[in-house]
């Protein structure tokens, strides 16, 4: 069955939970990318004023796909290679790919965002094989302070899902023949401008309408929804390989072509 258009260009944004994915989606919305029917996105909540941009029906099939797997978005299953070819997912990989066509079939540029996508993306890039990753990286701190409010998760558990989401993402940008880009959460609020046009290179924007879309989107950037920041709790300390991980992805955000 073809699921989408061979020629589309098709993107999935990622990131752990907390780490700006909704606003990355929402961005990439303004920019030109279509989410699907607006009917079947999620909306506001108290935790995300602004709206989750999540497709209901793909994050449903994300939620089955890691129950599957014995785990679920705070509790990561183990994930060996070539994990997505197991023969018990055949039904959930022929539901996708029903509600890939009908989402997305005659859209040219299109893609949707689920933190769940961090730990299912090779099932989704077996299905579309063209599939391109944004990453959304925020400071772990930000991000702990964040799942304490919404989850009541201690930082040492939001630590640890930090690390595995990132993780597993490097594993992406590092082995995937995918193209990726890489967006910082603090960048998008302290410097918009820079991180669109990233953005909007990425998705091939040019001319008149690149400058327009761009325009367009800074309008959606609100930083009075930013609740938590790296400073917020001085007292809590990152644990020294945590440290790394966010500097050498900062690093390979800094060397990777827009």
């Amino acid at each position: 069955m073809e699921a989408v258009k061979e020629s589309a260009k098709a993107i999935c944004v990622l990131g752990i939970p907390r780490s700006g994915t909704s606003l990355t989606a929402r961005l990439l919305n303004l920019l030109g990318v279509y989410l699907g029917n607006p009917d079947h996105l999620l909306g506001p909540s108290p935790s995300n004023e602004a709206g989750h941009w999540e497709n209901v029906h793909l994050l449903a099939i994300n939620e089955a796909l890691l129950a599957r797997l014995g785990g679920s978005w705070d509790r990561p299953p183990p994930l060996p290679p070539g994990w997505e070819d197991r023969p018990d997912l055949a039904d959930l990989r022929a539901q996708a790919a029903v509600m890939l066509a009908g989402e997305f079939r005659e859209a040219t540029l299109w893609g949707w965002k689920d933190p769940r996508n961090t730990l299912t993306f090779p099932f989704w890039k077996a299905l579309v094989p063209g599939l391109q990753g944004v990453l959304c990286v925020r400071h772990p701190v930000a991000v702990a302070l964040s799942l304490q409010a919404r989850n009541g998760f201690p930082p040492a558990r939001s630590f640890r899902l930090w690390w595995t989401y990132n993780r597993v993402a490097l594993r992406y940008l590092t082995a995937s023949q995918s193209r990726w880009t890489v967006v910082f959460y603090e960048d998008c609020l302290e410097q918009p401008t820079r991180a669109l046009a990233r953005l909007a290179s990425f998705i091939g924007l040019k001319g008149r309408e690149r400058e327009e879309a761009i325009r367009r989107a800074r309008e959606a950037i609100k930083p009075r929804l930013r609740h938590h920041t790296a400073g917020g709790s001085p007292a809590i300390r990152l644990p020294p390989p945590t440290v790394r991980l966010h500097e050498h992805l900062r690093e390979i955000a800094t060397h990777l072509p827009p």
